[in-house]
């Protein structure tokens, strides 16, 4: 199945779930995605480590922050940085004061939220790193 269309069922079916620390954050958001693709769980480490906001900032603190903790977590499974993300590929962004991690499809940024997924256009986040999960040869057959 190609990229794109995991990539499109995965936001479709996201939209309207809602964020759970630990479970379905917006680091596990990309881990998840990452998980579908084919890539062994970058998140194993951590995932279920915490269970509200406070355990989240504090595991994020610890971890040298949001933008190294998803380098790393991604380094961790084969997953390298890019420069300009295409379908598929994840991020840090910072949007409204908060940094978090993001998937980039069609043109947008999605963003995990509490009620579900926050469309994002390009031009009003500040793209803080960019990792490929596009890769086609790494995806489900």
């Amino acid at each position: 199945m190609a990229v794109d269309h995991i990539v499109a069922i995965y936001i479709h079916r996201e939209t309207f779930k809602p964020m759970i620390w630990g479970v379905n954050d917006c680091c596990l958001f990309i881990a998840n995605l990452a998980v579908e693709l084919g890539f062994d769980d970058p998140a194993e480490r951590f995932r279920n480590q915490y269970d509200d906001e406070v355990g989240a900032v504090r595991f994020v603190e610890e971890a040298g922050g949001i933008v190294r903790l998803i380098n790393q977590s991604l380094a961790s499974v084969g997953i390298g940085k890019t420069k300009k993300p295409t379908n598929g590929d994840c991020g840090c962004v910072h949007v409204n004061d908060e940094t978090m991690g993001a998937i980039y499809y069609a043109d947008t940024w999605w963003i995990k939220a509490n009620d579900g997924l926050i469309a994002c256009p390009p031009d009003e986040v500040r793209v803080l790193g960019v990792w490929q999960l596009s890769r086609e040869e790494q995806c489900l057959q």
